[in-house]
């Protein structure tokens, strides 16, 4: 399972990160963790979503 971001390397980009920003690194996970432990990336991307003070706008109907 290949490595995304080596941790030390991460450890580098803190100081650019804004404090609204959010890093998640999964310890088990490379490439693919998200094919091999999708509940766990997608508890992250639901707690994304739902941390953002506006709602998500509805998918516009398209008519044809």
């Amino acid at each position: 399972d290949d490595i995304i971001v080596d941790s030390n390397a991460l450890q580098g980009w803190k100081s650019w990160l804004k404090e609204c920003d959010r890093l998640w690194e999964y310890p088990e996970g490379g490439h693919f963790c998200h094919y091999f432990h999708p509940n766990r990336v997608g508890r992250q991307i639901i707690r994304f979503w739902e941390s953002l003070s506006s709602p998500v706008p509805e998918p516009l109907a398209i008519s044809t």
